[in-house]
């Protein structure tokens, strides 16, 4: 018996690998993206839950000196590290306190901790600092939004400086307009 002569089988595995293997790295990659960013949504989500529990208890007492840094700092860490008291890894990396500052001092300012409702995003994709702010009431319909550049100071932001300098400029000003 004659052994059948065909077309030459060898080789078609490595390039069916090398076809499909981008095609499966990408599938893995995006599962992989899509779980870690499910996973850090849920981590922040918890974390204000936690600060906004930990804002309903504690006491909110200025004394004489009007200033709420301890009840804000608690709040802060609380986000930040999942605890009150400040720790070494933050929950989501890249997430500092300064974050989190715009949210608490709009909860004190507005109508208070209990009744505001935050969301943190973090993004490594976004060179900015970027912050929404909606207000809804009876009378009107607000919505703010600010997108700043981080200074080198992860602590703030380049646009504090300025507002000070305009702050300093408003206290000397022959005409104000507004507050």
């Amino acid at each position: 018996m004659k052994a059948r002569r065909g077309k030459p089988q060898q080789g078609n595995a490595l390039l069916e690998f090398a076809i499909g293997w981008p095609v499966l790295w990408l599938i893995f990659a995006g599962v992989y993206e899509f779980g870690y960013s499910f996973y850090v949504y849920n981590a922040l989500q918890l974390a204000v839950a936690n600060a906004a529990e930990l804002g309903s208890q504690l006491d909110y007492d200025v004394g004489d000196t009007g200033n709420p840094t301890s009840f804000q700092a608690k709040l802060q860490n609380m986000v930040v590290y999942g605890d009150e008291a400040a720790g070494t890894a933050p929950i989501v990396p890249g997430l500092t306190t300064a974050n989190v500052n715009v949210a608490a001092a709009l909860s004190l300012a507005g109508i208070g901790p209990d009744r505001t409702m935050v969301e943190i995003w973090a993004d490594p994709g976004i060179d900015r600092n970027c912050h929404s702010i909606e207000v809804d009431s009876d009378a009107a319909r607000l919505r703010l939004s600010i997108e700043n550049v981080p200074s080198e100071n992860p602590k703030t932001g380049r646009i504090t400086a300025l507002s000070v300098v305009a702050a300093l400029r408003k206290l000397h000003a022959p005409l104000r307009v507004g507050t």
